[in-house]
């Protein structure tokens, strides 16, 4: 089973997804969820679809009392046997009854597993990858679901990943040196995956293009711009006359102008695609901004090279910050409980130091599992910027205590958490949490520079 975007999905489908966000624009959380639910069993592999069911059911999750999460979780138990036994006749009906349970309370380890041994033999790693790291979300120090989740990603060749869940077995067993190993073999894998990236040359050496629609030779990488129009050659053929167009040949031609840097082709091709689903999807509006952005950088390039005045140059880069903003607002305001665009919105806030505009976006963006930690963070740095140290004391410290394991995210949370005391004239304070990351990273930023100060 292979994942889809909106853009791979029947006309139907699409058309029930956007009343589904319709839904939850109203704040109508079990009914939306019913509506994706219902989406998920014909098409499992609906991406958007399954992220938005899954933010859907954390909201739910949350209001779910430990009582009646503990009873749910009990009479669950009942059903994996009937997965089990569907996935073996019915697969699809198996992860629809795995679904039905999950959406009453997400936090079901039981159910999640069973759902993610039924997409295993479905060969859907995508949808085992997402139920084991739900059951690590909630349940950090399952050992048994960490290492399951790091065989999937170790078959699937994601070496960082693999690292990343094995830093977190080390952090249950401290001094083991069994463990040890298996960290040390975690991290040569996950460097020579970057090392295998790093050795490539181009992102055009990264493309691969199905010609299935094409001349029916399978998949082959294009290797250099001449590949790249000759292709482009072929699939603007196939898709001149939109009613003969397919979805699939229309988002690959834009990508291929892009990749040549043909910019304006690159947007007429994505509102051909967006005419053509009927819809102006934000995958689609952000890869439009992506050309017109760069058109923005080519003309403020060929400006400064002309010997431009600072006025000039600096009134292309308004111009061009202006445009992104407008287009971030506009999809925030057409898909108000999407958190990812949210986060995106705040970002640019941020960058331009509206610290309120910011938190506002941000606070909303925390909505979201994924990005709660990033979002509650940058909430912290507005409150720095704004002198409100104490507020950002308060919000940097619940995600230093949300983040298990030393890494960047955690030591930039640390880093920040000691500039708010810092700030807030609490040296001692700062001064303890500026050792703490020195311990673990002596070159992190200007920490040493800091103890001495502070010291």
């Amino acid at each position: 089973m292979e994942q889809k975007k909106i853009n791979e999905v029947a006309a139907s489908l699409r058309q029930r997804f956007q009343k589904a966000q319709e839904t939850i624009r109203k704040n109508g959380t079990d009914y939306a969820i019913d509506q994706l639910k219902s989406i998920l069993k014909v098409e499992p592999g609906f991406t958007e679809a399954r992220n938005a069911l899954r933010e859907q059911e954390r909201i739910k999750t949350e209001k779910v009392g430990a009582l009646a999460r503990i009873i749910n979780n009990v009479s669950s138990s009942f059903a994996v046997g009937k997965i089990k036994k569907l996935a073996k006749s019915a697969p699809k009906e198996a992860l629809a009854t795995a679904e039905d349970i999950l959406s009453k309370n997400l936090n079901n380890p039981t159910i999640l597993k069973a759902l993610s041994d039924t997409a295993v033999s479905m060969k859907a790693d995508f949808i085992a990858v997402e139920a084991l790291e739900i059951i690590r979300e909630y349940h950090p120090k399952n050992e048994t679901n960490l290492r399951e989740l790091a065989n999937i990603y170790k078959r699937l060749k994601e070496g960082v990943k693999v690292l990343s869940i094995f830093q977190d077995i080390a952090e249950l067993h401290p001094n083991d040196l069994n463990v040890e190993g298996e960290l040390r073999a975690a991290a040569a894998l996950a460097s020579m995956e970057k090392g295998s990236w790093e050795k490539e040359q181009s992102f055009a050496d990264k493309i691969q293009v199905s010609e299935d629609n094409i001349e029916g030779q399978g998949d082959r990488v294009l290797r250099n711009e001449d590949d790249i129009k000759a292709m482009i050659e072929k699939l603007a053929e196939r898709t001149a006359e939109l009613e003969d167009a397919s979805l699939d040949d229309l988002r690959k031609l834009g990508e291929l102008y892009y990749k040549i840097n043909e910019h304006e082709n690159a947007i007429q091709t994505y509102f051909k695609l967006s005419e053509k689903m009927g819809v102006m999807d934000p995958a689609i509006d952000r890869a439009i901004e992506k050309s017109q952005v760069a058109i923005y950088d080519k003309i403020i390039a060929e400006q400064q090279e002309a010997g431009a005045d600072n006025e000039t140059v600096q009134d292309l880069v308004n111009q061009r910050f202006t445009y992104r903003l407008e287009r971030a607002q506009k999809r925030v305001e057409d898909y108000p409980n999407d958190s990812n665009l949210r986060y995106n919105l705040a970002l640019l806030y941020w960058e331009v130091s509206a610290y309120d505009e910011a938190l506002e976006q941000f606070q909303m963006a925390a909505k979201a599992h994924s990005i709660k930690n990033s979002a509650l963070l940058y909430m912290g740095k507005c409150f720095i910027e704004k002198g409100q140290y104490d507020l950002a004391i308060d919000q940097i410290r619940r995600v230093v205590e949300a983040i298990p394991t030393f890494g960047k995210d955690k030591l930039d949370a640390l880093y920040n958490l000691a500039k708010a005391h810092e700030l807030n004239d609490q040296k001692e304070e700062a001064l303890k949490l500026y050792k703490e990351i020195y311990q673990h990273n002596v070159k992190y930023e200007d920490v040493a520079n800091k103890i001495a100060l502070l010291g």
